[in-house]
């Protein structure tokens, strides 16, 4: 069992997505990735330049966790963890051939975030407090016309309480 909190939201964010069998994603297609970036215009470059199977889900960590001093307990500590989504497909200019299902792609990976609470399984004791997600832009316009990629995106912040480590 893994320690990393942060590595086993991800993993469950992988396994939420991966029970949603949308329509014309394979569950090997729903990958974990290490991508350090902190914006779309890099993420855009580097998805590319991965050579990736179309349509593909990736889920990564993005940005900074936030420990706020004043939350948590005298034995545990309040941590948010950010967890990027990013829905990726072909698209060669035409706004108009996978366009709904695009958006439901979009739409049920939003809802299973919104209404569903990660499992979180590590070997030290973790609970989960909550979870909200920050919506990106629907479609990315540089992924679109300069890699013509349509790239739709969102944070899945998780809130967890750990036992601080002793």
């Amino acid at each position: 069992m893994a320690d990393s909190v942060h590595h086993a939201i991800l993993t469950a964010a992988q396994t939420a997505i991966r029970a949603l069998d949308l329509t014309g994603i394979e569950d090997n297609s729903v990958r974990l990735i290490a991508m350090p970036t902190d914006d779309l215009k890099t993420l855009v470059v580097r998805i590319t330049d991965a050579g990736f199977k179309y349509p593909t889900i990736l889920v990564a960590p993005i940005g900074t966790e936030t420990l706020n001093p004043s939350q948590g307990t005298n034995v545990s500590d309040d941590i948010e963890y950010p967890t990027l989504v990013a829905i990726l497909d072909k698209h060669k200019q035409d706004a108009t051939t996978n366009f709904e299902q695009w958006m439901e792609w979009r739409e049920l990976t939003i809802d299973t975030f919104i209404h569903n609470r990660l499992t979180i399984t590590t070997s030290r004791p973790v609970k989960a407090l909550d979870q909200t997600v920050q919506l990106g832009p629907i479609f990315d316009t540089r992924a679109w016309y300069e890699r013509n990629l349509m790239l739709s995106t969102m944070t899945v912040m998780t809130k967890i309480r750990r036992i601080r480590r002793g």
